[in-house]
């Protein structure tokens, strides 16, 4: 478990330089400047280095948990791609490049570390992106008062909705449901951090840093966070409550519904604190509006959180409306699929009024907001077939596997664990962890990397 230290301290600069390429990729702020232009071209190379890299020991990944299907489940995405090619191939190259780094750079070669390997590299990794995510939010959250209506035309000329707008906090994203789960990868990592550390005065800086993500998923008002939060939670407080329960009789049961009760206690946290913010709102948008001497009869009302008249017609928030695009998609191409940097393309050219290409708020939807639908249009049934694959040989490894892990390594399995479920909840009702090259993205595989070689490398034989 310990060879070719030198391809696994490269290994470590490129993750750590690829996971701040991300969060800044996702800053819209900066974003949009030449040098990130740079700075994705070397992400692909550096990317393709480590990967030829591999090839000299592939032995030793042959044996990687997962492989096969995840190589299937590529090469799906490239046979829809190829099969699509007349709609365009230069954003299906980009995105092939971008999940194969995912699967074969990040999670690939972290299943094969020893558990010293995983424990010292998860605790340099969350500590970076704790403490990026914990600046940027606050900066993020102070844009309540600041940030109001707030656009941002970047050097590109590319414009950004920025700020508060629309009784939502956007922060530095541009889109608000990304951010809350960027933040909410930064709760469980700091969880973990907490959970190490030893001093005090370190404890409570991290318990500080929980409050502040926190915060920033209630006001970004994102129900898809809101929904991560509640899974998040479940898998953590039961899995912990399991194992304090020790030998009680029926403790599974005890644990996951007090766990549950946890979770949707969270959920109702967040109303609360929405509800106690909209009480002040008025007070902070007549501050507002004397610093910027806006004249009363000019203000058109204040910037409660909250979308009721935007989901008084449709609770899914136009997703019904794109998933029923999905569904034409489809029948369409029921086999290999739309491949999916050309679904707009494809419904274009199929179904011009369907509701991806036309609807109320005059946008031309680029996916499919959820990661199950995206799989379906964009690889069709062979892709669905390879997703369920890939569920099940995980399933497996987990049980193979989770009856001889150490006690040693609970704490950092379930932190990681806690960060691929959240993810993966969020995923039912946005496009991530396959097709979106994002920070979250990156944090579900390098966790799913982290959880297997911690199960793997904590068995008790091993230690003993």
């Amino acid at each position: 478990m310990t060879e070719n230290k030198r391809f696994k301290r490269v290994l470590f600069v490129f993750k750590m330089y690829y996971m701040i390429y991300l969060l800044l990729a996702f800053n819209a702020f900066v974003n949009g400047t030449v040098w990130m232009k740079y700075a994705t071209i070397l992400s692909a190379a550096w990317g393709a280095v480590m990967g030829l890299w591999m090839l000299k020991d592939y032995r030793l990944y042959l044996k990687v948990p997962n492989l096969w299907p995840l190589a299937a489940f590529l090469l799906s995405a490239l046979l829809s791609a190829v099969m699509n090619i007349r709609y365009g191939y230069q954003e299906n190259i980009e995105g092939l490049v971008w999940m194969f780094i995912s699967l074969f750079i990040i999670y690939v070669p972290t299943c094969t570390y020893s558990r010293e390997e995983v424990l010292k590299e998860l605790k340099v990794t969350a500590v970076i992106y704790v403490i990026y995510c914990t600046v940027v939010h606050i900066i993020s959250l102070s844009m309540v008062f600041w940030g109001r209506n707030m656009g941002y035309t970047d050097p590109l000329g590319a414009q950004h909705i920025v700020g508060f707008n629309w009784g939502r906090l956007w922060g530095i994203y541009d889109e608000p449901n990304r951010g809350s789960i960027i933040a909410l990868a930064a709760v469980f990592l700091a969880v973990y951090l907490f959970w190490i550390s030893k001093k005090r005065a370190v404890k409570i800086f991290w318990a500080f840093t929980i409050m502040v993500q926190y915060l920033f998923l209630v006001f970004s008002d994102s129900r898809t966070g809101e929904v991560a939060l509640a899974a998040g939670l479940f898998v953590l407080s039961g899995l912990c409550l399991y194992r304090r329960f020790g030998k009680l009789k029926g403790r599974a049961v005890v644990a996951f519904a007090s766990a549950l009760v946890i979770a949707l206690a969270a959920v109702a946290g967040t109303m609360a604190c929405k509800q106690f913010y909209n009480s002040v709102d008025k007070k902070i948008e007549a501050a507002y509006n004397a610093k910027k001497h806006i004249p009363k009869k000019n203000v058109t009302g204040n910037k409660t959180i909250g979308r009721k008249a935007d989901l008084a017609n449709d609770l899914s928030n136009g997703r019904i409306g794109i998933w029923g695009s999905g569904l034409e998609i489809m029948k369409a191409s029921p086999v290999y699929g739309a491949s999916y940097r050309n679904i707009t393309e494809f419904a274009e050219d199929k179904f011009p009024d369907t509701y991806l290409i036309k609807n109320s708020l005059g946008i031309k939807y680029d996916s499919m907001h959820s990661m199950v639908v995206d799989t379906a249009t964009a690889q069709g049934a062979i892709g669905i077939a390879v997703l369920i694959w890939l569920i099940v040989s995980a399933l497996r490894y987990i049980k193979k596997n989770i009856k001889g892990a150490a006690p040693e390594i609970f704490r950092p399995a379930v932190a990681v664990f806690t960060v691929m479920a959240a993810i993966a909840a969020a995923a039912t009702v946005l496009s991530t962890i396959f097709y979106v090259n994002s920070p979250e993205t990156y944090c579900f595989w390098l966790c799913f990397g982290y959880f297997a070689a911690l199960l793997k490398t904590g068995r008790k034989e091993e230690i003993l």
